[in-house]
């Protein structure tokens, strides 16, 4: 889309379209890239959006014009970005393209896990998910796997995928007690100056806190803000996730249910201290060794969860009751 001014005809658009075509349809989520300003929430809550929470990790992000020639970028980097790669580079740390085999895909994993526990708050999704993602962008050539080793183990990892002029840092993780300053910030290098080769021209850290709240350490992405601003001094703040309602009943219904499962669903608990691995070996990466060979992250290195309650039960059974009905559309208005 062009711009904000585009939404109201969009809408316009959509309901159009679902009406004619009859398809059941009671609410579009959409979340453009436009940049957050009073104006242009203005123009989306004219046009009859309803604001709800966003879903993409990159929302709020620290973008990078790649464009410029390889020494004029290194330039432009934010000093202690600049910093630490050229001191990598002095040092010898070496970032590695890696295959995207299943023992590098769940060395991956293991990173990210780990990195997740010590500098945010945000959960991890399961591991098929990123499998899956990760072999499909690599199979169109839009994804690519980079490694820094020590000792013989994977010690930061980073995939970062394309799609027209534009890359992104998808998903990233590191060890984190190792003893090469700036391998996580060349690994970053590299994977820009290969994606600029691809001609892209902006790279996308994806996922910051607010710019309001980069001091806050409260803020869930607190910790992985102070790595990915240290590229880029500029945070970017989009508009985020809208609702364009299109029957205010099955919505309400649908809003219901939803309040109701995440209610009733697991709470994640924190981490015991023994869970974060060490740099030493594989099993202190994160890593441990299956009776086949296979390397495989432990289940104590994902986020523990507490037992639902009886009410809680109760809560998701009858959420689950609500979503079935409205998949079915028998749902009811629920009483006021």
């Amino acid at each position: 889309m062009a711009s904000v001014d585009d939404i109201p005809g969009i809408a316009a658009a959509n309901a159009e379209f679902v009406k004619r075509a009859r398809l059941g349809v009671f609410a579009i989520k959409i979340e453009p890239d436009i940049v957050l300003s009073e104006s242009a929430k203005s123009v989306i809550e004219a046009a009859g959006l309803v604001k709800t929470h966003n879903l993409q990790p990159n929302d709020s992000t620290a973008l990078l014009d790649i464009s410029p020639e390889e020494n004029q970028l290194l330039r432009n980097l934010h000093s202690r970005g600049r910093n630490a790669v050229r001191r990598a580079i002095r040092e010898g740390v070496e970032v590695r393209n890696v295959e995207p085999t299943e023992e590098n895909f769940r060395a991956m994993y293991a990173l990210m896990t780990t990195t997740v526990e010590a500098k945010s708050q945000v959960r991890v999704r399961e591991y098929e998910y990123y499998r899956q993602f990760w072999t499909n962008f690599i199979k169109r050539d839009q994804g690519r796997l980079l490694f820094v080793y020590e000792n013989g183990v994977p010690s930061v990892g980073a995939f970062v995928i394309n799609y027209g002029r534009k890359g992104t840092y998808k998903d990233g993780g590191s060890l984190q007690k190792r003893g090469q300053y700036g391998d996580s910030h060349l690994v970053q290098w590299q994977a820009i100056n290969q994606l600029k080769e691809l001609g892209c021209t902006e790279y996308d850290f994806c996922g910051t806190p607010p710019s309001d709240q980069l001091k806050d350490t409260s803020n869930p992405f607190h910790g992985l803000g102070l790595f990915k601003t240290s590229f880029s001094k500029t945070v970017t703040d989009f508009v985020g996730c809208y609702d364009q309602v299109l029957n205010p009943l099955k919505y309400k219904a649908w809003m219901a249910a939803g309040s109701a499962w995440h209610a009733s669903s697991t709470r994640a608990a924190p981490a015991s201290s023994s869970t974060k691995p060490a740099a030493t070996d594989i099993k202190d990466a994160g890593m441990t060794k299956e009776p086949d060979g296979r390397r495989r992250p432990p289940t104590d290195a994902l986020p523990k969860t507490e037992p639902m309650s009886a009410t809680q039960v109760r809560q998701n059974a009858a959420a689950k009751r609500m979503l079935r009905r409205l998949v079915q559309g028998r749902t009811r208005p629920p009483p006021r």
